[in-house]
């Protein structure tokens, strides 16, 4: 039984001899069928030329607003980036470490002070670390601005619990 529905399916999957396909004229009646579905109903159907002409001023226009749209976000990102003061800056592993050099205090914090607690320290006092921590845990701090009193940080740091060592470089002490 089920041998004799697939002969069946088969010869009904069978081109018929008697006819005439011509795929070229098939495929323009499609293309037809789909501008008339386009159409709002009362329009004169139009001759094959202003279709073509129409579907290529369509895909003029849609190239023309693909075009401005990723001007107008190359545009939005260049300026931002633009506006990004920040400029990376690369050294070799043979340049001398200049944000060290410019260092004003030496720090060294207990094991227990988190980084959040030194970071929040080192705000309130307006410097940053511009080095290490060393092997031996010692930290070279600048101030964020090119200005601070290097004697009150100094003090401040010395009387903030989990600081161990807190000391001018070289001769870094502005004390008025």
């Amino acid at each position: 039984m089920e041998l004799a529905f697939q002969h069946q399916l088969i010869m009904a999957m069978q081109p018929d001899e008697n006819i005439d396909c011509d795929v070229e004229q098939g495929l323009k009646h499609l293309w037809q069928r789909f501008d008339e579905a386009e159409k709002p109903p009362g329009v004169v159907r139009s001759s094959p030329v202003s279709t073509g002409s129409r579907r290529m001023t369509v895909l003029v226009y849609g190239l023309a607003a693909l075009v401005l749209l990723q001007a107008g976000g190359l545009y939005v990102f260049g300026m931002r980036n633009a506006h990004d003061d920040r400029s990376a800056s690369y050294r070799t592993l043979s340049q001398l470490d200049t944000a060290a050099n410019s260092a004003t205090i030496r720090l060294v914090v207990d094991s227990n002070v988190t980084v959040g607690q030194l970071q929040t320290l080192l705000v309130s006092l307006d410097l940053q670390i511009v080095g290490g921590p060393s092997k031996m845990g010692v930290y070279s701090l600048a101030p964020v601005h090119d200005h601070g009193n290097v004697s009150e940080q100094i003090a401040a740091l010395r009387a903030a619990t989990g600081v161990r060592f807190a000391e001018p470089v070289g001769g870094a002490d502005n004390s008025p």
